[in-house]
């Protein structure tokens, strides 16, 4: 297996740096060949998520990337496509998600190195991108592959305990045998139905607000204003859902306060074709 590894998707999330650094210095021995890629150096060196466009949303079929960002996705397909089995985006979040994984693809290298990160650190959560469809993240440069993300973290800075925690799954994957079995009945994740956005001049209530991955009921508070009104959660379809990237920084421009999913199997995410 050949692997590539990513930091710097977004300049100003440096966990994906220091861990590139990290395994350089560190100089290990591995089952699976790897190589380090900073995505955005300029994004990096000014530290700002991108400089003309998300270079994160840079790789499905009908993105259009602009400037920076365009110059450097094509230079990642160049590198990477056709030249790597596997790839490991490494990105932080202000939210307070902890510590996850992000799968857009139902390959069963995908799956199966989530199910080995589950067993072995089980503090991880595992996301599913909506039913696997086409997307335009940039594990969309390999067959196969996953997001990491950690938080929360403000922008711009560096924790240790981040840097060690994303550099003991991407070493044990290093040496992860790709074609093991796994019952994929036996794993919970989470799976992504809908973005909500902030209503005109309200704020993410307190009792949610910091709380991802908690049970949000139909009639729980959800969002609250300066006349401290309240509107209430509502779904046609679900009674409870789990919000995630509550209050994320980088979405602000999006107006998005959160997204919200549902918890499943892992052996159901796959059946959903």
């Amino acid at each position: 297996m050949k692997i590539a590894i990513i930091g710097a998707t977004h300049g100003n999330e440096f966990t994906g740096v220091e861990v590139c650094k990290a395994l350089a210095i560190r100089n290990k021995s591995f089952k699976n060949e790897f190589k380090t890629f900073i995505a955005n150096p300029l994004a990096y060196e000014r530290k700002v998520r991108y400089v003309d466009s998300d270079l994160n949303r840079a790789y499905g079929e009908s993105s259009k990337p602009l400037g920076n960002e365009k110059e450097r996705s094509d230079f990642l397909k160049k590198e990477i496509i056709g030249n790597f089995d596997f790839l490991l985006d490494i990105h932080s979040t202000t939210s307070s998600m902890g510590s996850t994984i992000i799968l857009a693809d139902k390959d069963l290298k995908t799956l199966r190195a989530a199910c080995f990160i589950k067993d072995n650190f089980p503090h991880y959560r595992i996301i599913l991108i909506a039913n696997g469809e086409d997307h335009h993240f940039t594990p969309n440069l390999t067959k196969a592959g996953l997001t990491i993300e950690v938080g929360p973290i403000a922008n711009n800075i560096v924790k240790a305990s981040h840097v060690f925690d994303v550099l003991q799954i991407i070493e044990a994957l290093l040496d992860f045998d790709f074609d093991k079995d796994y019952d994929f009945a036996k794993y919970e994740a989470y799976k992504e139905i809908k973005v909500l956005k902030y209503p005109e001049g309200y704020f993410i209530h307190p009792d949610i607000d910091g709380n991802d991955f908690c049970e949000l009921k139909v009639g729980d508070p959800l969002y609250i204003n300066a006349k401290n009104e309240v509107i209430t959660f509502s779904h046609n379809k679900y009674d409870v859902v789990y919000p995630i990237f509550i209050n994320e920084a980088a979405y602000l421009e999006k107006n998005i306060s959160m997204e919200i999913c549902t918890k499943d199997k892992l052996i159901n995410y796959i059946k959903n074709e």
